[in-house]
C-alpha cells in the first residue's frame, strides 16, 4: 500500500510534502498511516537541523532528542559506549538506546544456515555478558512508568531484538540476567494494560495498531505469555477490523499489523477463534499486493484457525496465480513452512478451506524445504539420549526420518506384536524430542504454537506422534538433577519414565491398532521441525 512509501532520513521536508501530496492516497486509513510515517521522518529532520543550528535556536526552544542523532546507525559497542558516557539522558533516551541496539544485533531469521546462526548467536551472547547492557536494562525498567505507550512498546521490541533466541538460550544465561529481562517485560505489560483498560481507552481508534501488534509480537519472540495482555490487545485489534469507514479507519488494519498480530498469538498458542469472523472477512484490496514471502506468512498464520475461509482460500488462489519462482533459494524458511502446513492440513482434512495449492507449487515446496533443512539439520545430546532409551525399551528406533512432503521426526519406532505397546499386530509411531525452544519461557510448560501445529499436522495425516519434553532428559536445576540421578540410566533418561510418557500419549492419540507402515527415509531431508 501507499503507506509503505519510503522516507529517507536525508530527504528534505519540502520533498517529503511534495511526494506525499502527489500520491493517490485512497482510503482515509491509508492516508493516515502514510502521513504518520511521513511526520515521523519530518520530526527527525527537524531535530537534526536544530542540532546543526544550535547557535540560532531561540532560548526556551525544545531541545533535540538525544537518541535522534546519537544512537541510530552506531555499532552495538558504539551504542553502549555512547549511552554510558552521555549526560542528562531522559527516560525515552534509555528506550532509544535499547531499541537501536536491538536493530543493530537482530537478524537471526535473515539467514538459513548454521554459520549465520552461530555468528548471530555469538554477537547476542557477547551483548548479554556486557555489564553495561545490564545497566541499560535496569534503566529501561525504571523508565517504563513514565513512558507513553509508543515508547513502552519500543522497550519490548528492543528486548525481543536483543534476545531473539531467548526461549532456547534462557536456561544458559545467568539467572540474574533472565530475571532482569522478565522484570522489564512485566513492567512494560503492566503499564500497557493500565493504558488499554483505563476509562475511555476501550475505544480502539485511540490506540495505534503498531503499539498493539508489535507489543504482542515482541512478547511472542521472547516466549513470554501474559494472557491478559494478549486478550486485551486482541480485542482492540479486532475492534479496529470492524470499525466503520465513517470513523476514518476503514474496515481493516494495515496488513502488516494483522499479520504480526496473528503470528504473535500463534507463537504462544493463544487462540483467535473468537475473532475469526472479523479476521476472515479481511478485504482483498489490503493484501493482494503483498510480497511473496509476506503472503506466504499470512497463509501460514491463518492455518491456526480451524475455519479460515473465505480469507485463506483467497490468499491461496492469489499464491497460485503467481509464478512458481516465488518459492526458491531466497525464500525464508519460516514463511514457506507455514505455506507447507496449509498444504498438508488442507489435503488431509485438517483445515476446512476450499482452495488447494497447485501441484507445481507443491513440488517446489517439497524441494526447497528439504534443501533448506539439509543446511541446518543437526543432532543433539537430547536426541541421542532419548534414542538410547528407546532402543533399550526394544522399540527399534530409526533416527532422523522423513515421511514425505518435507515432514520429519526425530525417531520412527516399530513395536513388535505381542508386547503391551504393540498389541496383536504391532505398532508404528514417531517421536519428537522437544527442546527448550518448543516451550514458553513463562509459563514454563506452555507449548509454543509451532510445536502444537506440528502435532496437528501428524494427527491430520493419521500418524501417531509422541512428544518428549527436554526436562525428562535433563534439567537446568542441579538440585533436581541430583534427586533424579538415582533413577536415570547411563544415557540420562529413565526408561521407565519414558515408557510411561509414551504409553500415556499413545493412549490419548486414539486407536491402539497397528499404524500403517509409512514410507520413511533417513538422512537430513526433514523440514517441518
Amino acid at each position: 500500500g501507499l503507506h509503505k512509501l519510503e522516507w529517507p532520513p536525508d530527504m528534505q521536508p519540502s520533498a517529503m510534502f511534495s511526494r506525499w501530496a502527489a500520491a493517490s492516497i485512497g482510503p482515509a486509513h491509508v492516508a493516515a498511516a502514510s502521513a504518520r510515517r511521513c511526520s515521523t521522518r519530518l520530526g527527525k529532520a527537524a531535530a537534526a537541523r536544530s542540532v546543526a543550528l544550535q547557535g540560532a535556536v531561540p532560548a526556551g526552544a525544545a531541545e533535540p532528542k538525544v537518541h535522534d542523532h546519537v544512537f541510530s546507525g552506531l555499532s552495538p559497542d558504539g551504542i553502549l559506549s555512547s549511552w554510558r558516557k552521555a549526560q542528562g539522558l531522559k527516560p525515552e533516551d534509555h528506550v532509544a538506546a535499547l531499541f537501536y541496539l536491538g536493530r543493530a544485533v537482530r537478524g537471526r531469521g535473515a539467514g538459513d544456515d548454521l554459520k549465520h546462526w552461530e555468528t548471530h548467536d555469538t554477537w547476542q551472547s557477547k551483548l548479554h555478558g556486557d555489564p553495561t547492557f545490564g545497566l541499560l536494562l535496569s534503566a529501561c525498567g525504571e523508565a517504563v512508568p513514565t513512558l507513553v505507550p509508543r515508547r513502552v512498546a519500543r522497550v519490548l521490541l528492543g528486548l525481543g531484538d536483543t534476545h531473539e533466541d531467548f526461549p532456547f538460550c534462557h536456561q544458559e544465561l545467568p539467572r540474574s540476567h533472565v530475571a532482569a529481562v522478565l522484570s522489564v517485560a512485566d513492567a512494560a505489560c503492566a503499564e500497557l494494560l493500565k493504558c488499554w483498560t483505563s476509562p475511555g481507552s476501550l475505544d480502539a481508534l485511540r490506540h495505534d495498531d503498531r503499539d498493539l501488534a508489535f507489543t504482542l509480537f515482541a512478547l511472542s519472540r521472547l516466549g513470554i505469555f501474559n494472557e491478559e495482555v494478549f486478550a486485551c490487545a486482541s480485542n482492540l485489534l479486532a475492534a479496529k477490523l470492524t470499525a466503520p469507514v465513517s470513523e476514518g479507519v476503514g474496515k481493516a488494519l494495515p496488513v502488516e499489523a494483522l499479520r504480526q498480530w496473528m503470528l504473535a498469538c500463534n507463537g504462544v498458542n493463544f487462540p483467535l477463534e473468537v475473532h475469526r469472523g472479523a479476521i476472515t472477512e479481511y478485504p482483498l484490496s489490503e493484501w493482494q499486493r503483498e510480497s511473496h514471502g509476506r503472503l506466504h506468512q499470512l497463509a501460514g498464520a491463518l492455518a491456526f484457525l480451524r475455519n479460515p475461509d473465505p480469507l485463506l482460500s483467497r490468499v491461496v488462489e492469489e499464491i497460485n496465480r503467481r509464478p512458481v519462482s516465488q518459492i526458491g533459494k531466497k525464500s525464508v524458511p519460516t514463511a514457506i513452512y507455514g505455506l507447507q502446513v496449509v498444504r498438508l492440513l488442507s489435503e488431509h482434512g485438517g483445515l476446512n478451506i476450499e482452495a488447494r495449492i497447485n501441484d507445481e507449487l507443491a513440488a517446489a515446496l517439497d524441494y526447497w524445504m528439504e534443501e533448506k533443512a539439509a543446511a541446518v539439520r543437526r543432532g543433539s545430546l537430547l536426541e541421542r539420549s532419548v534414542g538410547e532409551a528407546l532402543d533399550a525399551l526394544g522399540w527399534q528406533p530409526t533416527s532422523d526420518v522423513t515421511i514425505g512432503h518435507g515432514l520429519s521426526a526425530d525417531f520412527r519406532c516399530q513395536v513388535v506384536p505381542g508386547s503391551p505397546e504393540g498389541g496383536r499386530s504391532g505398532r508404528i509411531f514417531f517421536v519428537e524430542v522437544d527442546g527448550p525452544s518448543h516451550f514458553c519461557v513463562r509459563p514454563r510448560l506452555r507449548p509454543r504454537g509451532r510445536t502444537v501445529l506440528k502435532r496437528r499436522v501428524f494427527e491430520a495425516m493419521g500418524l501417531e506422534l509422541v512428544s518428549v519434553p527436554y526436562w525428562l532428559v535433563g534439567t537446568a536445576d542441579p538440585a533436581t538433577l541430583r534427586q533424579r540421578q538415582g533413577r536415570r540410566a547411563r544415557s540420562g533418561v529413565c526408561p521407565d519414565e519414558l515408557r510411561a510418557l509414551v504409553c500415556s500419549q499413545l493412549a490419548n492419540s486414539g486407536s491402539a491398532q497397528s499404524s500403517a507402515p509409512a514410507p520413511a527415509r533417513t538422512g537430513h531431508e526433514g523440514v517441518l521441525r
